[in-house]
């Protein structure tokens, strides 16, 4: 027999060798990359959501038709959820906020920590008046008798003014006839509808649903509101581009929200740190045509975060 013994060499050091294993990649291995890679289902995101040649035709379609049936853009844009059953709590005109928009910008910081004060129905309602609530109308067109059809408007864009983001609110300590509990805000009726939640006290269902609850004081907070997007409302208008509209939506109106916030003199912070689904079972929302996508904790800060 014939053996080559450089060969042989060759594969015995292959054989015995240890298996050579590649380590997981650690966080800064992967922002040094800078790229996306095949597993990663943000990418497949972003790539189905651009605005590509070939979609061009059914977008013209869906867009033309919102442009030129102004009812339908009314009635989208008018859509609220159905809470029947549920009477309106109405909250008082919204006060106004004694602070510029170039202090509340530069004194805008995020505070995690709360001295236990309430919100009054008056504060709550400058809070989400200034941040979510209808500012004007905008003429739709007109209707057969020549009136003019008037959409109400807000403070914040939204992609054809379709507004795909509902707000709800949970009031942790409240004052002054405000009591806490779940609600749903009506930005047209300036209104809360009260949910059907009844599991103990606000602060310890919301501690069950913050996997960050640690790092915060929820207990001594005054309310968390929580942004969801109805996303069938841009996309019947946009198609998969009309994820995005959501998402920047979301952070205009979230960002209202903290200057509102700063310019009351209260403390504000976004949380991301929350378990979605028990967050939408809790909201009654299903978590598919309607999911939550932020949430911002608020209260009066404590005297050493002032």
């Amino acid at each position: 027999m014939n053996v080559n013994v450089d060969t042989l060499r060759e594969l015995q050091s292959q054989t015995y060798n240890p298996r050579s294993v590649e380590p997981a990649a650690t966080p800064y291995e992967t922002y040094r990359t800078k790229e996306f890679g095949g597993q990663h289902l943000s990418e497949c995101y972003h790539e189905n959501t651009k605005n590509v040649a070939h979609d061009r035709f059914r977008l013209d379609r869906s867009i033309t038709y919102f442009l030129t049936d102004d009812s339908v853009a009314f009635a989208v844009s008018n859509i609220d959820p159905e809470y029947d059953g549920r009477p309106l709590v109405d909250l008082p005109p919204p006060s106004s906020l004694d602070c510029s928009l170039s202090d509340a910008l530069g004194a805008r910081r995020s505070v995690q920590q709360y001295d236990g004060t309430g919100l009054s129905p008056s504060t709550l309602s400058t809070l989400l008046g200034h941040s979510f609530g209808t500012t004007g109308t905008s003429v739709m067109g007109r209707d057969a008798d020549g009136d003019p059809v008037e959409k109400p408007v807000r403070a914040y864009p939204s992609a054809g003014g379709l507004y795909p983001v509902e707000q709800y609110v949970a009031v942790v300590n409240g004052r002054d006839g405000l009591d806490p509990g779940w609600y749903h805000y009506t930005p047209g009726r300036h209104g809360l509808r009260r949910l059907g939640v009844d599991d103990g006290p606000v602060a310890d269902r919301l501690d069950e649903l913050f996997i960050t609850a640690d790092s915060m004081d929820l207990q001594s907070a005054g309310a968390v509101v929580f942004l969801t997007a109805a996303f069938w409302r841009s996309r019947a208008k946009y198609g998969e581009r009309g994820y995005r509209h959501v998402l920047m939506e979301a952070g205009y109106a979230g960002q209202n929200l903290l200057l509102a916030a700063t310019g009351l003199g209260l403390g504000a912070v976004h949380v991301d740190g929350f378990v979605d689904r028990a967050v939408e079972q809790t909201l009654g929302v299903d978590g598919v045509d309607e999911s939550v996508l932020s949430s911002i904790v608020i209260g009066s800060p404590r005297v050493a975060d002032r």
